[in-house]
């Protein structure tokens, strides 16, 4: 199966090759794991993972938008993210001012891609290349998914840092990924011992905690389907883009009935003028 963005951001590449993870099995369906960790209002946000183990500072996430004047489908939802990344440096700045724009697709209950271009601000040679990584989450049925997650460095010009930056973002990029993993796996077990924790007796339960339990359900904000993600299914799918394609051949022939009308038009005009210019001759002759 390959899950693709289908636009790439200007400025990123699309060939992404050097791998970070690779299948990593997690016990949720796609759209847990998007509740739970890509969401606005996720209870394990990225921002969490960054602030506690990695110790980034002043971590900002905008809102998912929907990105416009993009004819794709799937749509794509971008947000911006700005934080400061320690740097483990004998010499040199101890911190990096970090900007990363992130790229949402979801392709109905197949999966979803998550694209991140990262760029690095105050260090030597950081104007000279940016990282874009690529998530694939694939759905493996409604209790797990299988993420992998490939990178690459792309350099925009010349740097004599190239080798020692290929070389440290490698490192990184895959110990960061090494231990989300095993945040996202934690994450899992903590929610899961909260639903038992919080899971209703049947001896005790009565119908007026039944009634309240239900007033809740109903009024729990879903600010993750308020992005109107799609959820189609593939044959679903398929009839979106037939009746698309229908609809670009209506155009076109519309376009082209609009076109012979103008021409017809003309052509009566000139006739008309023909018919003038010869009673004029006629006319003329007469005389």
């Amino acid at each position: 199966m390959n899950l693709a963005v289908d636009s790439t951001p200007p400025g990123t590449i699309a060939l992404i090759s050097q791998c970070a993870r690779q299948n990593v099995t997690l016990p949720c369906s796609l759209e847990a794991f998007m509740d739970m960790f890509l969401s606005n209002d996720a209870s394990f946000q990225i921002s969490r993972y960054q602030k506690e183990q990695i110790m980034d500072k002043q971590i900002s996430y905008s809102k998912w938008k929907k990105r416009q004047n993009a004819d794709r489908f799937p749509p794509i939802f971008d947000r911006d993210v700005n934080f400061i990344h320690p740097l483990n440096n004998t010499v040199g700045p101890s911190q990096a001012k970090t900007n990363r724009r992130q790229c949402f697709q979801r392709f109905g209950t197949l999966g979803a891609t998550l694209q991140n271009t990262t760029v690095v601000q105050g260090v030597p040679g950081a104007d000279c290349f940016q990282v874009v990584d690529r998530w694939i989450i694939q759905s493996s049925g409604d209790s797990s998914v299988d993420l992998s997650v490939y990178f690459q460095i792309s350099f925009s010009k010349f740097t004599m840092f190239k080798s020692l930056i290929q070389k440290n973002v490698k490192a990184e990029t895959k110990k960061w990924y090494h231990e989300y993993s095993r945040f996202l796996r934690r994450a899992l077990q903590e929610d899961d011992k909260k639903e038992e924790v919080n899971a209703p007796s049947p001896l005790v339960s009565s119908d007026s905690e039944t009634e309240n339990i239900s007033e809740e359900e109903e009024t729990k904000p879903t600010s993750w389907k308020d992005l109107a993600l799609p959820t189609t299914s593939p044959t679903l799918l398929a009839v979106v883009v037939v009746l698309c394609l229908l609809a670009l051949q209506i155009m076109h022939l519309q376009r082209a009935t609009s076109s012979m009308q103008e021409k017809l038009v003309a052509l009566q005009q000139q006739n008309m003028e023909l018919a003038t210019l010869m009673k004029e001759l006629i006319a003329t002759k007469k005389c």
